[in-house]
């Protein structure tokens, strides 16, 4: 879809057609240029490959179930998410952004490599567990 001034907006939604939720990536004219590739995995995730000259730079969209939702829900999508990580050199710059519903607390014990002495919260919560466990590794 394209946007004012050279915009472009990268679309990862429902594959049963309706127009409601999804994830997005906005990239500029020089981005679209340098875009290798990208894939629309669901209406939670969605991977971008970039050419620069320090490397591939892979942007990856990410929209976590909350908290609330059924542990199959939550399954799957930590589960395309890991499959997108694998997938990913590991030399190649990761920009994994997003909202993965997930409370960290304030403790980081286990889960230094993912995560400083700052969080917020009292405690972690069960999102925040997936999230420390797949990053930390």
């Amino acid at each position: 879809m394209n946007l004012e001034d050279g915009v472009s907006l990268l679309i990862s939604g429902r594959r049963d057609g309706l127009r409601y939720q999804g994830v997005g990536l906005a990239v500029s004219r020089n981005a679209k240029k340098a875009l290798n590739e990208w894939e629309p995995t669901d209406e939670r995730l969605l991977h971008a490959r970039l050419k620069s000259k320090h490397g591939n730079i892979n942007k990856l969209v990410c929209y976590a179930p909350t908290n609330n939702a059924p542990d199959d829900m939550k399954d799957d999508f930590y589960g395309k998410l890991q499959d997108a990580l694998g997938r990913i050199a590991r030399l190649e710059i990761l920009l994994c952004t997003g909202d993965f519903n997930a409370v960290l607390g304030r403790s980081n014990e286990e889960f230094e490599k993912c995560m400083g002495k700052l969080g917020a919260g009292s405690r972690m919560k069960e999102n925040g567990i997936r999230f420390g466990v797949l990053f930390s590794k």
